[in-house]
């Protein structure tokens, strides 16, 4: 009998111990686990609770084990109830969110008609998540949401690339067109070269910049029998096949250009010896029989102009500049007739 009883003794200590081993662990699991749900109120639930697993050793009474289980789930009301309180509180702050994306997305609907409708609807509907309590169902709600915005921002994004890629072209066009029509304003419609306002823009720009240069006046001799003989069309092909000639014997920061009718203009940024030395290229390379068809004949047109040649000096204007070349040029072709 006291053997039997010395093993019911045994047994109960060991049962009692085992009890409490699974208590202790039960609770330190629990302190464990209850962090990780809501980490805000984790350090103060994990050291109570720890607290109390250590307040419980090897040799308790009933008594102190129902005093800490009591405490234990004090502790567990305690945090249940701040939980609750955070996520209420990150709810309101989701909830304000939403308001303020519902009324961000009428604004954009305001601002962009094609999409009045959806954005009408998508406000709406984060208003309606505003009013949700249950916190999962309005992480949900906004995943759900967020990928609707995501839809129409993409859809506006790529309706805004294509209308900036149509207005780059657009505005490209309208600037070759702008350059066309600049480079028209300063071109001779029949030769191509440099019109008499670009030449006269040319020679005010060398004149405000103190520049040394020099011009040269180009009168063709005989043109007006080209004219008469041969009609205007083979006059006009005469003028481009001399404008072609003459602007080949200059540098290409020369202005060559047509100053009207048969006469013809060229600044040089040079000296007047310098520039009157070209002449001899001109002579030799400009002048002579050029080829003409009329009339379904092919004429041989001999070709030579008078010119004149000045010198700009300081304090001279365009208009007293243009007169010495031209007075020079008519000296000129008196001497030749």
């Amino acid at each position: 009998m006291i053997s039997l009883k010395r093993y019911l003794d045994a047994s109960t200590d060991a049962l009692v111990t085992s009890i409490l081993d699974s208590y202790r662990a039960n609770i330190s699991a629990a302190s464990e686990f209850g962090a990780q749900v809501c980490p805000h109120v984790a350090p103060q639930f994990q050291q109570s609770l720890l607290g109390l697993e250590k307040q419980l050793g090897s040799k308790v009474t009933p008594e102190q084990v129902a005093a800490n289980q009591q405490k234990v789930a004090a502790q567990f009301k305690q945090w249940a109830g701040k939980t609750s309180d955070y996520l209420k509180e990150k709810a309101s702050e989701v909830k304000e969110l939403m308001m303020v994306l519902a009324n961000t997305a009428e604004s954009v609907g305001e601002r962009d008609h094609r999409y009045a409708s959806q954005f009408a609807g998508f406000s709406a509907q984060l208003r309606d998540i505003a009013d949700l309590e249950d916190i999962t169902r309005i992480k949900a709600s906004v995943l759900e949401s967020a990928q609707q915005l995501k839809t129409y921002v993409d859809k506006m994004a790529e309706e805004s690339r294509r209308a900036v890629e149509l207005m780059r072209g657009e505005v490209a066009s309208y600037q070759a067109k702008l350059e066309e029509t600049e480079r028209a304003a300063t071109r001779d419609a029949v030769t191509g070269l440099d019109n008499r306002r670009s030449a006269e823009s040319e020679i005010h720009r060398r004149i405000q910049q103190g520049m040394s240069f020099s011009v040269l006046m180009f009168d063709l001799n005989n043109f007006k029998q080209v004219n008469d003989k041969l009609g205007h069309l083979a006059g006009d092909d005469l003028l481009r096949q001399f404008s072609k000639e003459l602007k080949s014997v200059f540098r290409p920061l020369d202005t060559v250009g047509r100053w009207g009718g048969d006469e013809f203009i060229v600044v040089l940024d040079c000296t007047l010896d310098k520039a009157q030395a070209r002449l001899d290229q001109v002579r030799n390379w400009v002048f002579g029989d050029y080829s003409l068809k009329a009339n379904g004949a092919s004429y041989k047109v001999p070709v030579s102009a008078a010119i004149g040649a000045a010198q700009w000096s300081k304090g001279q204007t365009l208009e007293r500049l243009i007169e010495a070349a031209d007075a020079a040029m008519y000296q000129d072709k008196r001497r030749r007739r």
